[in-house]
């Protein structure tokens, strides 16, 4: 079927209306159906909607076009509309016509498009927008206030492009935003001006690139609570030096495995509020005694398979809240009799495993409120009667 025809014009009554999968190629005879909440022409071949195509549907709330050719989108005076599906269609720019008259509009997606370019306020009429995603687009550049008029957008995904720039201020105007995703970009460099504007945001994905993460980077990120850093797969491009997440006074989880990161001491300094870290599948090789400072409530820390060789006596000193410590899959040849000190609250369970076969185990200090030890597929080559004496609290 390439045209509808004037089928849909004996059910004046429709309120919703599908017709995906049909090869439509034009959308015409439609002007019958007025009381349409819903319609869908997903997976179609339609490739232009005109000004006039949906003039009578003025109850319409839900419009579905994605999955066809679209590569021009002429959509006014559509001021009911609340949910525009346009992913997987060949659009290639945005300007500030391309959403003129969408007053009420809440959710747009255009992910997997052709988009290059998106001019400076394209989206300025969108002002009821709570959640935009532009996944897989090759855009490279964001512009400066590239989102203005957004003031209601709480959800940006902006994952898989390949950025090689963000601009100053790209995110300005995005008073309300909540969570931003940046994930598998090819962002080299960022600018602690990149996100200016974003006073309320709480989650912020950069997981899978590769920009230098230079001290104060997020210091005007106050309020983000979770921080997502991680790689699929690791390399030694990230240095966590000192005042590396300087400002993120509220932050409760930080996941950074995969990274290949090495980390210098003082790095965690000021994460006063940090809940949960996950450090896995990096390149520690050493945790020295300031590895770890800064970060007086943490609970959880994760150290799966971080070439850790060797942990130095109090590295730990500074987490006495910590309940749950994973460091399984790592290389330690010898555990030092103060090396879990500060490991004083309640820590369920420590599991531990050594690979290296000339492994020793020293006299266990440190960690005396705990009850659970896994010490399971180790190889260890000798446990005497003083190897626990700091672990009263053991059960049998």
């Amino acid at each position: 079927m390439r045209q509808v025809g004037g089928v849909a014009c004996k059910f004046e009554e429709l309120v919703e209306l599908s017709l995906t999968n049909n090869n439509l190629t034009v959308i015409d005879d439609l002007k019958c159906n007025r009381k349409l909440v819903s319609l869908n022409l997903a997976f179609n071949q339609i490739q232009t909607v005109g000004d006039d195509t949906f003039q009578q549907m003025e109850v319409l709330e839900s419009l579905y076009l994605n999955d066809n050719e679209l590569s021009d989108l002429k959509l006014k005076k559509f001021g009911n509309l609340r949910h525009l599906y346009l992913h997987n269609n060949k659009l290639s720019q945005l300007s500030n016509e391309s959403f003129q008259g969408l007053d009420n509009l809440s959710v747009l997606t255009l992910d997997n498009n052709n988009i290059s370019r998106i001019w400076r306020h394209s989206f300025r009429d969108l002002k009821k927008l709570t959640r935009l995603s532009l996944v897989g687009n090759p855009l490279r550049v964001l512009l400066e206030e590239t989102f203005w008029g957004l003031e209601s957008l709480t959800h940006l995904d902006l994952g898989g492009m390949p950025f090689v720039y963000v601009g100053n201020n790209a995110f300005v105007g995005l008073t309300h935003l909540t969570k931003l995703d940046l994930y598998s970009t090819k962002i080299k460099e960022l600018d602690t001006r990149s996100f200016n504007g974003l006073y309320n945001l709480k989650t912020l994905n950069l997981w899978n690139n590769s920009f230098y993460l230079h001290p104060f980077l997020f210091v005007n990120l106050t309020n983000v609570e979770n921080l997502i850093l991680g790689k699929t797969k690791g390399s030694s491009e990230y240095f966590l030096e000192t005042n590396s997440f300087f400002g993120l006074e509220k932050l409760k989880t930080l996941n950074l495995s995969g990274m290949g990161a090495n980390i210098y001491p003082g790095s965690f300094q000021g994460l006063t509020n940090l809940d949960i870290l996950s450090l896995s599948k990096n390149n520690l090789t050493n945790l020295q005694v300031d590895t770890f400072i800064g970060m007086p409530n943490l609970r959880v820390l994760y150290l799966f398979n971080s070439n850790i060789n060797s942990i130095a006596p109090n590295a730990f000193y500074d987490l006495n809240r910590l309940e749950s410590f994973y460091i399984r899959g790592n290389k330690i040849k010898n555990l030092e009799r103060n090396g879990f000190n500060g490991l004083k609250k309640n820590l369920g369970a420590s599991i531990i495993k050594f690979i290296n076969r000339t492994s020793t185990f020293g006299s266990l200090s440190g960690p005396g409120q705990m009850m659970l030890l896994d010490l399971n597929g180790n190889k260890l080559k000798e446990l005497n009667e003083s190897s626990f004496s700091g672990c009263p609290n053991l059960i049998d």
